[in-house]
């Protein structure tokens, strides 16, 4: 079943975009993955993931960017994400995009990021 979730993007209720990166003999392999999928009309659940080797250097950023702006093209009203409470630089990405924050009533360790379209 989660294969199944992973795998059945539809560009509407679930959108997915990688970052890859190529090398010589024309291999390539994933190091960012931004996806959301819809919860309920308007409102939709992301998340990203980056390559250790690939944070740091604004790839977060550049997906959530992009990520975001197709939502909001599409009719989505609000993203939300699970963050660890204590992953810094995607708290403080968050807060630079006016995310709202609440605690998670299922795991003390998370937070959830609420972005709204403008």
């Amino acid at each position: 079943r989660l294969l199944q979730a992973m795998t059945a993007i539809d560009y509407r209720d679930h959108v997915a975009l990688v970052a890859e990166l190529a090398d010589d003999e024309g291999e390539s392999r994933l190091v960012a993955d931004a996806r959301y999928v819809v919860s309920e009309p308007g409102c939709a659940d992301f998340a990203i993931a980056v390559a250790d080797d690939w944070q740091h250097i604004g790839l977060g950023r550049a997906m959530l960017q992009r990520l975001a702006r197709h939502a909001c093209r599409q009719g989505i009203l609000q993203i939300d994400g699970a963050v660890m409470a204590g992953n810094g630089p995607m708290l403080s990405l968050m807060r630079r995009w006016g995310a709202q924050f609440r605690a998670d009533p299922d795991d003390a360790r998370l937070l959830i990021a609420t972005l709204r379209c403008s």
